[in-house]
């Protein structure tokens, strides 16, 4: 894998920004469940890591997603809040970017399209790669931007992981569930994109096949190591290539609360890039949103003319960087909203919510 990393990153800056400078985010919407889980309470049932493992990961809750609620209505309420705030035309396309959608077959972004109200000539496609899915949808909506297809589009990174991931699992201890949409346009209100970047490899380090509902890891010592994680995103950044000095913010993949901090470490970064975007604490892993939920943190506290960059990571293995500049501080995004609306759930409650055990297809009898 390193050599194919390398030879990647030998390539030319696969940059956005550097024709048209203009295309960015306009809108950024927030969606978090609120119901929220002991990661204590997990432990007192299965016992499976270490009680010294779970706190080094900094993570104390995480979301559980409500019964009727799935990766699509999370969507919808974040897309609302992102529509309402960006100014401009309607989105022209959506890209909806998931690794646990509803469907296997059927397009979510036709569902989420449909929610939001938007017109029947939209173009709507699903993307998934895993915890990426996010920042891929994201990428897909700048470049049909930029190409003038639209003067807007829409991407979205949403997951419902505690439906997906086995009881007693490892990652359980994390997996929540949450959306982040954004609306990107040519003369972004928020935030341009300047520069991008990508690397993708073969590496078995997580994966879901058909017909299996739980997400697998690659084992315990590539959880452990982030070997895919680390080598995916330091290419990507180097994609981005030179930049006067470090950016403000580093909004990264937030598997537990630490991991973004020591990614910043290892490219160079100081510390205090990463943590303020970090969110990982109360609610867990998000998925696809994760990095785009430290893009709207940044986006809240960034003043304009601050850089953010952005780093997505997939099990698969790939990662995608963007770079931005601020343009305005977002205002109405949700994001402090959503984690602080807080309703404790017992891990009992939690299975039942998230179909851990279900039930009979079709009842036969009064007793049933």
């Amino acid at each position: 894998m390193k050599s194919a990393t390398k030879s990647a990153a030998k390539g030319a800056t696969n940059g956005i920004g550097n024709s048209r400078a203009a295309v960015g985010v306009s809108g950024i919407g927030v969606a978090l469940p609120a119901g929220r889980l002991a990661v204590s309470e997990i432990h007192e049932v299965w016992g499976t890591v270490p009680p010294q493992v779970l706190r080094r990961r900094g993570v104390t809750h995480r979301s559980v997603c409500d019964p009727d609620a799935d990766a699509v209505t999370l969507a919808a309420e974040a897309t609302r809040t992102a529509l309402r705030a960006a100014e401009g035309p309607a989105p022209g396309a959506v890209f909806f970017g998931s690794q646990t959608c509803p469907y296997l077959t059927k397009a979510g972004a036709a569902l989420l399209a449909d929610m939001a109200g938007l017109p029947r000539s939209v173009f709507a496609a699903d993307v998934q790669f895993s915890g990426k899915s996010g920042t891929a949808a994201l990428l897909c909506a700048l470049a049909w931007v930029g190409a003038g297809f639209a003067d807007a589009a829409l991407a979205v990174g949403t997951d419902t992981l505690g439906p997906h991931v086995a009881p007693g699992d490892p990652q359980e201890y994390t997996a929540g569930s949450g959306a982040v949409a954004v609306v990107v346009t040519r003369d972004a209100a928020l935030a341009t994109v300047d520069a991008t970047g990508s690397a993708t490899s073969d590496t078995n380090d997580g994966f879901r096949t058909d017909g299996e509902r739980h997400i697998r890891t690659g084992g315990a010592v590539m959880t452990a190591t982030d070997v895919g994680l680390i080598e995916h995103c330091t290419t990507a950044w180097e994609r981005l290539g030179a930049m006067p000095g470090p950016p403000r913010f580093l909004a990264g993949p937030q598997p537990d609360a630490v991991t973004p901090v020591r990614l910043a470490k290892r490219l160079g970064l100081p510390a205090e890039c990463a943590a303020p975007c970090v969110v990982a604490q109360g609610i867990g892993d998000v998925g696809a949103a994760a990095p785009l939920l430290g893009l709207a943190r940044a986006l809240e506290l960034a003043a304009p003319g601050d850089r953010i960059a952005v780093l997505g990571y997939g099990c698969g293995a790939g990662s995608d960087a963007l770079l931005l500049t601020v343009r305005a501080p977002a205002t109405d995004t949700g994001l402090s909203e959503a984690l602080t609306a807080r309703r404790t759930v017992s891990y009992a409650a939690a299975c039942r919510q998230e179909r851990h055990f279900q039930g009979l297809d079709r009842l036969v009898g009064s007793y049933e």
